[in-house]
């Protein structure tokens, strides 16, 4: 598979860039000036930025190019440090050799894909399935795994939820059983995200079931 990488950089570095392309074997697609806010809608597999090309955006350009959904590399010379906060995924340190570079975009695109398969966004929060948190604005709480499946599967509905029919695809249990195993985890649930983040309407309860 040829990786098409989308470059946000200052001209040296789109220079520097364009002068070992062959040798990389990547499909580089290069930008220097504001116009590439409006270049995102292609097919993409990575996102590079250089800290020269950073520190000349406004802070609006800075928060649309975090929006952009592709793993971020950001280089950085070794005279040199950001001073812009940007949100980004990995980071490498110029001057960088080419072989050391292909492993780095290699294993980043590794990492995020896996990032993106273990984790959902549900009313704005971000829900991590294999570390089992979720968080907002850096804070986070814990969650159990049946609260994780308990969000997964309310968020897979549209409709409320009645709790024999959650009972039933959560616990296994028989619609019959009769149990508060879903109004205490509901509850728990609840709670943990008003302490956390103060919101009182996370999960709603309405007179036929549960729902988002």
């Amino acid at each position: 598979m040829i990786i098409n990488i989308l470059v946000f950089a200052s001209h040296n570095f789109n220079k520097s860039l364009d002068e070992i392309k062959i040798k990389l074997g990547f499909n580089l697609v290069m930008y220097d000036s504001e116009d590439y806010l409006k270049q995102t809608n292609q097919h993409y597999h990575i996102l590079f930025v250089d800290n020269e090309f950073l520190l000349k955006q406004k802070e609006d350009d800075l928060t649309n190019l975090e929006k952009v959904n592709l793993p971020i590399l950001l280089f950085i010379d070794s005279r040199s440090s950001t001073k812009k906060k940007f949100m980004f995924h990995d980071q490498a340190n110029l001057p960088l050799r080419i072989l050391d570079l292909k492993e780095k975009v290699n294993d980043l695109l590794s990492s995020f894909k896996f990032s993106k398969n273990s984790s959902i966004n549900i009313k704005n929060y971000i829900i991590d399935k294999n570390l089992k948190t979720m968080s907002k604005d850096n804070l986070s709480i814990n969650l159990t795994e049946k609260e994780v499946n308990l969000l997964i599967l309310l968020n897979e509905e549209i409709k409320p939820l009645n709790k024999k029919l959650i009972l039933k695809k959560i616990w296994q249990y028989s619609i019959d059983a009769d149990t508060h195993t879903v109004e205490t985890h509901i509850y728990r649930l609840r709670k943990k995200v008003l302490d956390k983040f103060g919101d009182k309407q996370f999960i709603n309860i309405f007179k036929d079931g549960y729902a988002l």
